[in-house]
């Protein structure tokens, strides 16, 4: 007689019950060898399904790269629109700070008899004396 197993049931039997294959304890070996037999001919009809989600996974992920690298591109040509905008505006303000540093540079050729303004002093700052030149 097999050994009794998981929840008082026979272990023979108590393994294909605690996968759901058999629902009582009072079938005989015949009967279990045929649901056993029933159970790996429906893991061989399983397979082609497998196989059919295994692919409707792979077109999600690659609906997923794909996805991905629409991303990554509309991201770069955000990036690159906004480098422009900024270049734009750097030309603008860059254009202005050349017309301040024009107005200077006329102001200090105009005062200092034609030497730029310079706020640090040069070598020898104290010996050349540009005032008196």
């Amino acid at each position: 007689m097999a050994r009794i197993g998981r929840n008082g049931k026979h272990h023979q039997q108590g393994c294909l019950l605690g996968q759901g294959v058999l629902q009582h304890n009072t079938d005989t070996g015949d009967q279990i060898r045929k649901e056993r037999t029933k159970a790996k001919s429906g893991l061989r009809r399983a397979v082609p399904v497998l196989l059919q989600l295994e692919e409707i996974v792979k077109r999600r992920d690659k609906a997923c790269f794909e996805t991905k690298d629409t991303v990554v591109k509309e991201g770069l040509e955000k990036r690159k629109q906004k480098e422009r905008q900024r270049q734009r505006q750097k030309g603008e303000e860059g254009e202005e700070e050349e017309e301040e540093k024009e107005e200077e540079e006329v102001f200090a050729t105009a005062t200092r008899g034609k030497q730029p303004m310079t706020l640090l002093p040069r070598e020898g700052f104290l010996t050349s004396r540009p005032w008196q030149a």
